[in-house]
Order: structure tokens, then C-alpha cells, then sequence
């Protein structure tokens, strides 16, 4: 089946397109109702959809003429159109000979069922072909509503009965007629609009060209101190009027006026003689003289609450008539209406651009953060990580989301079971373990995590953070080794001091002794050596001391090749012989400043290090 699909908008073709050819329809496509009757004409389809508002030639005078083509009238006709239609409409199309009239938006499935709804009544002979439109209603139709023909009918009986109203007649249609392009202009001015002030000065703009009115200007309604009106749109006025009128809407003398009425009232004022009129008093002044004769003050209302109001000035007086009065209150409804879908369009625009800042902020935040982050779904799938993720895991983004976060550790079955504890308790803290980076190597960390909600308060998943405690284990390493070096000093201490104690009596003994033996006696150079022994202990277990103690030590001269000659007689008494010991000490090394026990220490602890590193195979140590 072949349908014909008739917008000017190629968005709106393209959908109804594809949900029709995705059911099996043949579609055509027309920008416009000429276009859509030549196609037609040389190929009629099966069944036509159209909206009604188009260039070159609408929905409406589409329908006319379809109806009156003896070739395409018995295919059916469906209107497809936007939600700012009426009720008016809807009789318009179907007097017209429309078989459908559809309101966007419609679901998918609710829009095939109604077309194949159509196409069961052709089958069943329920839907039969309207007889063409009279070529006497066809001038009315194109006012596209059903109060303006019954306006016109009325008038086009008062001509007929009464020739001399006719002029009379003709020139109240004209300015109905004009009022109505006023209405047509101002709401394509509305499909087309994006910014607040420029629809209001495009409408004031419209009314005073097309109207012939001599002033349109829109004030805002402040809810200051005065309760003042701000003039914010207007057009055809001359410069500085609208400054020198100072108009207030609070119930005082200053706003009693037609501005301020409307605003308080909610209802249209109208000044059929500025002159004579004592409302416009404070202003009849400035109005005479730029020629203002009379006004008419339409309130804005929205959502039950008045924005503001419309004003439009004429040169003569008593310019609104009754049916001019419901139209130009139908435009001040289409303006307010405009105002705010323009405000909640704004609203909603800064309201995203907020989101898209804090989603910014928030993320920047994140990938700062120097924990590894993620989220993770109820199924145990990681959703989002930020960077110190993938440096700890040693993997990409990519890699990371849509995979099972338990695999990340060491030990998956203790992360499986914290997982499964955040979602009994809502979270987890301080939990102690390990990931696994791509190289191999595990990193420490410390876990916690807590659950998060959607919108209707179930929970969806988890944030969890893992925090890497490298460093911290290396310092609690250290401080452990230093504590035990510590008790270790304190140990090496006490034995030092008893040690030292027995050297005393060593030492002390081995000087008597040795006063009581001849110079000339053999043992008298056994005791000496015993002596020089003694001190060397001596000097050892001061060593000790000062390593337990951690106390300043005395600086004095010293000549350090002394002290490396002896600290290397020592030593050689400590090396296994597979270590040769070479010497090139210089004799005169010259004097310094120094502690010789830390001299000493140093030279013992540099050559024990380099006697370790050769104890297996041997070598040379050379100082």
C-alpha cells in the first residue's frame, strides 16, 4: 500500500517514513500541498497524511482540492497535526471531508493502528467519498476557523439585507480581516522564536505594521517596592514617550490607569476617548500630543499569573470594536503563552548547562583523587573508573568497565563476599586487600564502599574506593626494623657496660702487674700487648655505648691514617683469608676535627659491608 505523507518540516517525513516503511507501507513524501496534488495527480497513492500548517499551499486548501478531484477524492485523508490545534479544527478538517484527524504527538503503535484502522473501514465500505466542498464555502475556509465563518456569514447576510450599511459593513470585515493576519503573523512569529524580548518586539512590530496602529508596547509587571510597570518591547512610538510615562500597577492614583488595572484585574481595559477619558489624566498630555485618541490594555496571563500587560494605541477614537477586542485578547493569550514556553525553554536549557557543570566539576574531582574509584552495578559489573584506577591496575578505561570488579584481587572471593556485606549493611570500611596490576605485582590497599539508590529508592549499585597503602607499609616496615634496632641498642648497652666493668678490672690488674715486672722480663712485653688488647676492648665498647645511647660526641684533633691502620688490624682478624687486605694510607694525612670512635665505626662498617659482598668468592678490599 502506497501513502502519501505531506510537512514541510523533513524531521517529521523522516519518522513517519521510517514507522510506516517499517511496517510494510510504500511512502511518498511532499513538502507542501501543491507539491503533494501535482504527485497525486500523475501517481495517486493509496491514503494521504498531511499537517496543515505549510508553505505555498496549507493542509486545508490541500483537503478542498483533493476532495474536489474526481481522480482523488475516494482516497482517504488524514490529518497529522501539532498539539496548538482546536477542537475547531478538528470540525473544520472533517466538514472539509478529512476521514482522520490526528494530534501529535501519538505512539508509535497507537499511529499504525489507526491507519490500519482506516484501511479495514476501505475494506469494509465504512468510509465513502465526501462530497466536494462548495465553491461558496471554499473563501470561508481559508479564514482556517469555524467563529470567524460564522462572523463572515453573519456580515455577508447584513450586506445583503441592507445596502447602506454596506460600506459600514465592508470596512468592519476588512479590519477583522486585518486582525486575523495580525493573529496568523503573530503566531508564525511564535513557531520561530528562540529569545523573549525579540518575540515581544517582533509582535509589536507585526501589530503596528499590518494593524495600522500608531503604538504596541508590552510592560513587564515588577514586583518591586512601587509595584512599576518596565516597558521591555515595543514599536511604532516616538522616542521618549514611554520614558515620560512613569507607570505604576499598585492600586494609587498613578496606578489606576489602564496598565495597571489590567494587571491587578486580570481583565482588558479599553479607552475609547483619550480625551474625555478620566483614567488617562496623568498622561493625556504626552498622548494628545503624539496623537494617541484611544488605547486598549490587554493583561498577560500565564499559569494563573499575570506577567504584564499589552497596550496598543490608535489615532482615532473608539478604534476596538467588540469582535477586534476577542481577537487582540486571543493574541495577548498567544504572547503570554509564548512568554513562558520561551522561560521554561531557558529554564531548562541553564538547568542542563548546570548539570553538564557539575558533571565536570564532580568528574574533575574524581580523577584527581589519588584513591582508585569506581562504580559497580548490582550484577558485580564495574559501570566507570577514574585515572588512579588505571595506574594501579596497570589497564585502560576501556578494559576495566563491563568487567567483573572481584577479578581485580588477590583473593576474589574475599572481594566477592565485602561486595556482598555492602549490600546487607550499605557499606564497608577500612576492609584490608590486595590488587593485582597487569605486570604481576600487588599492590596494598585499604577498601570501603557504600551503595547508591535511582530514583525510585532501590538500590542500583556501588561506589567503592581503594585506597593504596604502599607507603604506608613501607613505614610501618621501617618503624618496626627501627624499633627492633632500638631494643637491640639497648641490649648491645647493658652488656657493653658490664663488658666494660670487666675490662676495667683487666686493664687495671695488667698495669700492676706489669709495674711489678722487670724491663728486662720477657712477660713484661706479653702484659704490654695484653695492655694495648685491653684498650682496643675499650674503645669497642665505647662504640657500643655511643650507638645506644645516641649521644654528642667529643670532636678532637685527630691524624685519621692512624686510626684506618689500626681499625684495619682489626679487621683483619675478621675477614676470611680469601679476602686480601690493601693498604695505601699516606702517613701525613694532616690534622682534623673528629670523634676517632665514629671514625673508627665508619671504616668497620664500610669494610664488613665490602667483606660480605666477597665472603662467597673471595677478593680484594682496598683501602
Amino acid at each position: 500500500m502506497k501513502i502519501l505523507i505531506v510537512d514541510d518540516k523533513e524531521q517529521d517525513i523522516y519518522i513517519l517514513q521510517v514507522l510506516l516503511e517499517g511496517h510494510g507501507y510504500e511512502v511518498v513524501a511532499a513538502a507542501n500541498g501543491a507539491e503533494a496534488l501535482e504527485k497525486a495527480r500523475r501517481d495517486p497513492p493509496d491514503m494521504i497524511i498531511t499537517d496543515i500548517l505549510m508553505p505555498v499551499m496549507d493542509g486545508f486548501t490541500l483537503c478542498r482540492e483533493w476532495k474536489g478531484d474526481e481522480h482523488l477524492k475516494e482516497i482517504p485523508f488524514i490529518f497529522y497535526t501539532a498539539t496548538y490545534t482546536d477542537s475547531k479544527d478538528e470540525k473544520l478538517a472533517l466538514r472539509l471531508g478529512a476521514d482522520r484527524f490526528i494530534v501529535k504527538p501519538v505512539d508509535p503503535d497507537e499511529f499504525i493502528n489507526i491507519i490500519k484502522g482506516v484501511i479495514r473501514d476501505i475494506e469494509k465500505g465504512k468510509i465513502k467519498p465526501k462530497k466536494p466542498v462548495l465553491e461558496k464555502e471554499k473563501e470561508v475556509f481559508k479564514l482556517y476557523s469555524e467563529r470567524l465563518v460564522k462572523k463572515l456569514e453573519k456580515k455577508m447576510l447584513e450586506l445583503e439585507s441592507d445596502i447602506t450599511e454596506r460600506k459600514q459593513s465592508e470596512k468592519a470585515l476588512q479590519k477583522v480581516n486585518m486582525t486575523i493576519k495580525i493573529l496568523g503573523d503573530c503566531n508564525q512569529a511564535l513557531v520561530r522564536a528562540t529569545e523573549e524580548l525579540d518575540l515581544l518586539n517582533e509582535m509589536c512590530m507585526i501589530i503596528v505594521k499590518e494593524g495600522g496602529y500608531r503604538l504596541a508596547w508590552v510592560g513587564y509587571a515588577e514586583q518591586d517596592e512601587n509595584k512599576t510597570v518596565r516597558p521591555v518591547a515595543q514599536a511604532g512610538y516616538e522616542e521618549g514617550y514611554l520614558d515620560m510615562v512613569n507607570i505604576t500597577w499598585a492600586d494609587t492614583e498613578q496606578g489606576r490607569g489602564p496598565t495597571g488595572k489590567v494587571i491587578r484585574t486580570g481583565k482588558p481595559s479599553i479607552l475609547k476617548n483619550i480625551l474625555t477619558d478620566p483614567e488617562y489624566t496623568p498622561w493625556r498630555s504626552e498622548a494628545t500630543k503624539h496623537g494617541y485618541e484611544s488605547s486598549i490594555a490587554l493583561p498577560l496571563i500565564a499559569e494563573d499569573l499575570t506577567l504584564g500587560a499589552l497596550n496598543i494605541y490608535a489615532e482615532e477614537p473608539d478604534a476596538f470594536d467588540t469582535e477586534e477586542v476577542k481577537l487582540l485578547t486571543e493574541l495577548a493569550d498567544g504572547m503570554a503563552y509564548g512568554i513562558m514556553a520561551l522561560r521554561t525553554h531557558a529554564e531548562r536549557v541553564q538547568a542542563q548547562e548546570a548539570l553538564k557543570e557539575s558533571e565536570r566539576y564532580t568528574r574533575g574531582l574524581i580523577e584527581s583523587s589519588l584513591d582508585a574509584l569506581v562504580t559497580i552495578s548490582a550484577e558485580a559489573k564495574i559501570t566507570d573508573v577514574n585515572h588512579a584506577t588505571e595506574l594501579i591496575t596497570g589497564l585502560s578505561r576501556n578494559e576495566i568497565i563491563g568487567t567483573n570488579f572481584s577479578k581485580y584481587f588477590t583473593d576474589p572471593v574475599a572481594a566477592e563476599r565485602h561486595y556482598q556485606k555492602v549490600f546487607q549493611d550499605g557499606h564497608v570500611q577500612n576492609y584490608l586487600l590486595e590488587i593485582k596490576h597487569r605486570d604481576g605485582k600487588f599492590t596494598p590497599v585499604l577498601y570501603n564502599a557504600s551503595v547508591y539508590k535511582d530514583t525510585q529508592g532501590r538500590v542500583a549499585g556501588a561506589f567503592a574506593a581503594a585506597r593504596d597503602i604502599s607507603d604506608f607499609k613501607r613505614m610501618e616496615e621501617q618503624l618496626l626494623q627501627a624499633q627492633k634496632m632500638e631494643a637491640i641498642g639497648t641490649l648491645a648497652g647493658g652488656i657493653a657496660h658490664d663488658f666494660n666493668n670487666i675490662l676495667g678490672a683487666i686493664i687495671g690488674y695488667t698495669e700492676i702487674a706489669s709495674l711489678q715486672v722487670a724491663e728486662d722480663n720477657k712477660a713484661k712485653e706479653s702484659l704490654n700487648e695484653v695492655l694495648k688488647a685491653g684498650r682496643r676492648a675499650r674503645d669497642l665498647v665505647k662504640q657500643i655505648l655511643a650507638f645506644s645511647r645516641k649521644g654528642e660526641q667529643e670532636r678532637i684533633p685527630v691524624q685519621i691514617s692512624l686510626i684506618v691502620k689500626e681499625a684495619l688490624k682489626l679487621l683483619r682478624s675478621s675477614l676470611p683469608t680469601t679476602i686480601e687486605i690493601r693498604q695505601n694510607i699516606e702517613s701525613d694525612t694532616g690534622i682534623v676535627e673528629a670523634d676517632p670512635t665514629q671514625i673508627h665505626q665508619i671504616l668497620m662498617n664500610l669494610c664488613t659491608n665490602a667483606g660480605h659482598a666477597m665472603r662467597e668468592e673471595g677478593g680484594v678490599l682496598e683501602v
